[in-house]
């Protein structure tokens, strides 16, 4: 039985993913995810609660399960898979990012990267709001690079923009300091 529903899902998936390569994500409907996969669609309900979910499913079992996460890496150990995932599943996931809402790629990948990226910062923060203020704000900066990246007419190869990425992140961290610094300088003279 176990067999027969991990074949299921990966059929609906399969056909979703396909749908996705031709389609805008708001414009797929149930209908077309069970009509491509000749699945009925009481059974697409049964195994996921709308396309959101499908979407989700897919990028953990593609990605997030093959993850091993320990406290003692940073969130850039990661980064080079997932980079290379976004890059090898980029017409995918172009459609998928640009969909913003509640039930959103956007939202599920900051959930899922959450965790990682707090545990890089244990105690740097005052609050836990100022904690989850930066980490939204980490996430959705690098999901705008994400999609600048995805919509270049000629992708960048993935180990060149992850090191764009690392290096625009050190440069800001570093002239966000620099400008605390003028301020605090002006401000005790």
């Amino acid at each position: 039985m176990e067999l027969k529903k991990e074949i299921t899902k990966e059929l609906l998936a399969e056909s979703f993913y396909e749908l996705m390569l031709t389609h805008d994500f708001e414009k797929i409907t149930i209908k077309m995810i069970t009509d491509s996969s000749n699945v009925i669609r009481p059974t697409f309900y049964y195994y996921f609660q709308d396309k959101y979910e499908l979407l989700t499913w897919i990028i953990e079992s593609e990605f997030f399960q093959s993850l091993v996460i320990t406290p003692e890496k940073a969130i850039w150990d990661y980064y080079p898979a997932f980079i290379q995932y976004i890059y090898d599943s980029r017409r995918f996931l172009k459609n998928a990012l640009t969909f913003e809402g509640q039930n959103s790629l956007r939202k599920y990948l900051l959930d899922r990267w959450a965790p990682i990226i707090v545990n890089d910062f244990q105690n740097a923060f005052s609050s836990k709001e100022w904690e989850t203020f930066f980490v939204e704000w980490y996430v959705k900066m690098s999901q705008e690079a994400y999609l600048d990246w995805l919509g270049q007419k000629e992708m960048i190869p993935p180990e060149e923009f992850l090191s764009q990425h690392i290096e625009a992140f050190k440069e800001f961290f570093v002239a966000v300091q620099n400008s605390f610094d003028k301020y605090h300088q002006r401000e005790n003279n």
